[in-house]
């Protein structure tokens, strides 16, 4: 999804995306978001989050965040309506279902979209702003 809106040149959509992981050994082509944020930085930001670190050594040379999402970390890293009826922004969530349920709730049994709860809720996304996959 990312590429089909990088590649087009007509396409002015500007995209964040906050991977979250347990360890960096867990981050799925991570060299191939890196490549895709440097090619296009005005476009395509990338921010990577860990539960843990390996040592020290990996602390040292890490440069993302350390930690469960929080709702600080969300206002830092991703763009939050300005108002209540703002639906410029279309939030994306995927996960397991722990994860679903901290950030978003989790769709229903018969896979519809549910109601809109957790983290983004109480940071002013509604369900317009929100799809969960």
């Amino acid at each position: 999804m990312i590429e089909e809106v990088l590649f087009n040149p007509d396409d002015k959509t500007k995209v964040t995306l906050l991977f979250a992981n347990t360890t960096t050994d867990d981050i799925l082509l991570k060299e191939d978001i890196d490549k895709l944020a440097q090619k296009y930085p005005d476009r395509f930001k990338v921010h990577y989050t860990v539960d843990k670190l390996a040592d020290k050594n990996a602390k040292k040379a890490w440069k993302g965040e350390v930690g469960y999402i929080t709702p600080d970390m969300l206002k830092r890293l991703i763009p939050i309506p300005a108002k209540q009826d703002d639906e410029s922004l279309l939030i994306m969530v995927c996960g397991p279902p722990g994860f679903m349920k901290l950030l978003s709730g989790e769709k229903t049994k018969d896979y519809k979209q549910g109601e809109l709860t957790g983290l983004l809720k109480k940071l002013g996304f509604t369900e317009k702003n929100v799809f969960k996959f």
